[in-house]
């Protein structure tokens, strides 16, 4: 379930409901957008650059970064061009002076390049609000799945290759001395009937030792 606040457009909870994801709209103290432990707040471009010098503690950026901290995931989502030569006053757009300009693009990547190191904050910027859905959504949607994969190592291109790799996966079992067992083994077929018999097994116990037999027959036949 997403949780939007109040104060959002309508139609932002209508679109990221359309996109299958549950979504309640509800008052929050913090952030605009929340579900498990991960919280957001919710710029348009010309919102980010008003926050930053708001003297009301509720609509102050840098009081509303603070807060979101809370969260164990905090992002900052602009949505909109930070680097547009154009702002709008009331309904009007106007171009904003060169000496503005400059300080706004200044002042921008302070504070962006402050949310990583300083705040611990994530931050993405959007051109408009149907990428901000696309985001949510993908951000939702790997929330559900937090397991970690390990990178897969070379794979082997001859058989010799994949079989040294298959006991190299086995703890205990580095390159030499897997390469050292398949010479003497050199089926991994008959390394499991090995492992099975009660006539060899201690042979290679001898061999390469009773915590690495014991190891390599948990691994290779249950």
């Amino acid at each position: 379930m997403i949780y939007i606040d109040t104060r959002e457009p309508k139609n932002l909870a209508h679109l990221i409901r359309a996109t299958g994801i549950p979504v309640e709209v509800k008052s929050l103290e913090v952030g605009d957008i929340t579900w498990s432990n991960i919280g957001i707040e919710r710029k348009t471009s010309q919102d980010f650059f008003s926050s930053i010098w708001s003297r009301e503690p509720e609509n102050n950026l840098f009081s509303q970064l603070y807060q979101l901290k809370q969260y164990e995931i905090p992002i900052l989502i602009i949505e909109g061009n930070l680097f547009t030569q154009f702002k709008f006053v009331g309904k009007r757009r106007v171009s904003i002076p060169a000496k503005e300009y400059k300080m706004r693009i200044k002042t921008a990547y302070t504070i962006l390049s402050k949310l990583p190191i300083r705040y611990k904050i994530y931050h993405y910027i959007v051109p408009n609000l149907s990428s901000l859905i696309q985001l949510v959504h993908s951000l939702y949607l790997n929330t559900l799945d937090t397991k970690s994969y390990a990178p897969v190592s070379r794979k082997g291109k001859s058989l010799e290759e994949i079989k040294e790799n298959m006991i190299c996966c086995v703890p205990g079992f580095g390159r030499k001395t897997s390469r050292a067992l398949l010479e003497d083994i050199p089926s991994i077929r008959e390394l499991c009937n090995i492992l099975e018999s009660e006539i060899f097994y201690p042979r290679l116990e001898e061999k390469i030792g009773v915590k690495k037999s014991s190891k390599l027959r948990e691994c290779l036949t249950k």
